[in-house]
């Protein structure tokens, strides 16, 4: 047996010899068609342009790889792997003495050949292409075998046998999860083993404490692996425990101990008796005999253990233990059993094992710790056949992670008992926080509403899964610091695994694009400019005065009267000419000014009218002047009550006031993705608004709102 294997792959394939296999193979391929709309000479355009423009930086200079395929470039590892096709299939075939078997993967060959042709074989493979050199590596004569990459060949007797094969410098280390490694690749390298090394139904089991159960899981989450594929066993002797632990799965089993807390007390102090006071005790097979009035003085204190509001500290029967041997006691107690093995662990402890259970199969089902079996020291028994359940066929938990904003999505009633409260709505959690600097959230029931709940409903109907929505604990919807290089907000636990889907009208912008992937837009808005208005202060006994100005008023009204004395002076002086008048046609003083009025407010009224030619002139005149007074006062006065809503101090975005503010005017916007429009802009001015912004910028629309409010 031998193994071959090329030496830079990569780096010593020539880019014409890929190009032309490539191109052989594509023309030979009948279902190319059914496969692109793209013809081969595109192929080949395409891939040429790629193979021969490649880059790469080192010690601050750039530099253009002028042979071979590049490294890290997704076409390489495909070419790469025709060109070995090619170069073992032209081998194999035009050697005389071919191989017996051959098996390749990548780079690395495995193949059976006649001893006096290993050489020969050798020297015909690196003929192939004078670029293309192959190391040889020969059976050990010694029995150890073949080492293939992972696997280890060795001849038993007439058979061939494969083992697990380790470099001597393994060192039994994987990949570190905190290494600056793609996350794709920790990923893959957990799924691997999971999917080599684990049956279909798995256990996993924690003996640690609280804190690193919750590491544990959010780790699990972070490689992408999904809690449902496996059974998980919590070592907690109490069911409170797991409720201090987060991200725990529907399928998580855990231990409760089956009597009360004050029989573990009683049974200690029993114990005690038995360790003082040994002479007490009449054997180990039967119960304790009297106890002594100084252990039985602490007993009536923790028998009362319930009743009274202060918990009994056990540290201070632990004093009294620091002499006598406890390991060598065995009777019968409260509790059981109770006797010792040398490290000090109970041998015949009872418990209940519990198993986390949703109510029914919606994602509204109650959450509950149910008995499920028991535990008595090494005897295991289940009410029914939980372990043989495939645990792969359980609807998988879509974890969506939402954030508060109306009317997309509301929390019609909050801090809830259970779930089922939540008739019309929608169950989701809500963390609030115990203070601003602390990282510990206090989950808290609640029942959501709104266009998004209606959208997760026709959601859940397509897809087979259970749905636990709960709310961002920073409400933000996702910014990136540039400085940490992290995401916060929906993005940040989507990014961790948190979550596996965000809800909300998350703004698509390059940057988060980059990130995660979006959904097809389901709602398109527009952005707008709220001012506060400046209102008009106007009387509601003279407002319809504000048109003109008090001097404008007094010139109108001096201007009435002289016409009025005109006109009255004129018809008397040329009364006197006219033979015929009559006494009850006289124009007098009075009717003049009735006449003169009413051609002011165009009022027509009934009653003697100027009669010489000139007075009817200037009355001509004038009322040509007032319609015109009348005209624009009317205009005037519509404008003024349209001002009387407020008038805006800007015109819109591109105003100068935004990006020269005068003293005391601020404007901002929402922080995240509608600020970051500004700020990362290409446009200059865009990008001096946004750090105009920056000061005043406020956490949601209601805050934004209400600063507008208040000026």
């Amino acid at each position: 047996m031998v193994s071959f294997d090329m030496k830079s792959l990569l780096t010593s394939i020539p880019v014409d010899l890929a190009l032309t296999i490539t191109k052989e193979r594509l023309q030979r391929d009948q279902n190319l068609a059914e496969l692109t709309s793209d013809s081969v000479y595109n192929i080949l355009r395409l891939s040429e342009f790629v193979l021969n423009h490649n880059y790469f930086k080192y010690d601050g200079d750039h530099y253009k790889q002028i042979f071979g395929c590049a490294m890290g470039s997704p076409i390489s590892p495909v070419l790469a792997d025709l060109v070995m096709e090619e170069i073992e299939e032209t081998a194999i075939s035009t050697f005389p003495y071919p191989p017996k078997w051959w098996f390749r993967y990548v780079d690395d060959s495995h193949s059976c050949i006649k001893k006096d042709q290993v050489d020969n074989f050798h020297k015909h493979l690196d003929s192939i292409n004078p670029n293309t050199q192959f190391t040889l590596e020969l059976e050990n004569t010694n029995g150890q075998g073949l080492p293939l990459i992972d696997t280890i060949t060795s001849r038993r007797d007439t058979k061939i046998q494969m083992d697990v094969y380790r470099k001597p410098t393994h060192t039994d280390r994987y990949l570190d999860f905190f290494s600056c490694h793609p996350m794709c690749h920790k990923r893959s390298f957990v799924n691997t083993l999971l999917e080599n090394n684990i049956p279909s139904t798995n256990k996993v089991v924690m003996d640690c404490s609280e804190h690193e159960a919750s590491l544990l899981l959010e780790s699990i989450y972070t490689v992408n692996i999904k809690p449902v594929q496996f059974h998980w066993l919590f070592l907690r002797v109490e069911e409170q425990s797991t409720e201090k632990v987060e991200y725990l799965p529907i399928n998580m089993f855990g231990l409760r101990s089956k009597f009360d807390r004050r029989y573990w007390v009683q049974d200690a102090l029993l114990l005690l008796n038995c360790s003082l006071y040994p002479n007490n005790y009449q054997n180990k097979s039967g119960n304790p005999g009297s106890v002594s009035p100084k252990v039985t003085d602490q007993f009536e204190l923790f028998r009362s253990f319930g009743k009274d509001e202060q918990e009994p500290k056990l540290n201070d029967i632990s004093k009294l233990c620091e002499t006598g041997n406890m390991l060598d006691q065995a009777f019968l107690g409260k509790t059981g059993w109770i006797q010792f093995d040398e490290e000090g662990n109970r041998v015949a402890a009872s418990y209940d094992i519990i198993n986390k259970f949703q109510g029914n199969s919606s994602s509204s089902g109650e959450v509950a710790w149910v008995t499920v079996g028991s535990a008595s020291g090494h005897r295991v028994s289940f009410q029914r056949s939980l372990w043989m359940a495939n645990v792969r066929d359980q609807k998988e938990v879509l974890r969506v992670v939402v954030v508060e904003e109306e009317p997309m999505l509301m929390i019609s009633k909050e801090d809830v008992s259970t779930f089922g409260e939540c008739v019309l709505s929608y169950p989701c959690t809500k963390y609030k926080q115990y203070d601003n600097n602390s990282e510990q959230n206090e989950p808290i029931k609640c029942c959501c509403i709104g266009y998004l709940i209606d959208l997760l409903k026709w959601l859940e109907k397509d897809l087979p899964v259970l749905v636990e929505m709960y709310l961002v604990r920073d409400g933000v919807f996702g910014n990136y610091n540039a400085t940490s290089k992290q995401w916060d907000g929906m993005i940040g636990d989507l990014l961790s695994n948190k979550a596996d889907m965000a809800l909300s009208t998350l703004t698509i912008t390059s940057i988060r694009a980059k990130y995660v992937d979006f959904s097809y837009p389901f709602l398109h808005g527009e952005t707008k400019l709220l001012t506060s208005v400046t209102p008009v202060s106007v009387s509601l006994h003279f407002g319809f005065l504000a048109p003109f100005d008090k001097v404008l008023w007094i010139v109108v009204l001096v201007t009435v009267n002289g016409i009025f004395a005109t006109v009255w002076l004129l018809e008397r002086l040329g009364r006197k000419r006219i033979i015929f008048a009559k006494k009850e046609t006289r124009f007098s003083l009075a009717t003049c000014m009735s006449y003169i009025w009413s051609n002011v407010v165009k009022l027509e009224l009934e009653g003697n009218k100027p009669q010489s030619i000139s007075a009817r002139f200037t009355t001509a005149v004038f009322s040509f002047s007032t319609l015109i007074i009348i005209t624009t006062y009317t205009a005037q006065l519509a404008a003024t009550l349209v001002q009387l809503d407020g008038e805006s101090p800007v015109t819109g975005i591109n105003d100068p006031k935004f990006q020269d503010p005068p003293p005391g005017f601020t404007f901002t916007t929402v922080r995240g993705s509608t600020l970051s429009l500004f700020t990362i802009s290409d446009d200059p001015a865009y990008k001096k608004i946004g750090r105009n912004m920056i000061p005043h910028a406020v956490k949601n629309y209601n805050e934004g709102l209400e600063k507008l409010k208040k000026g």
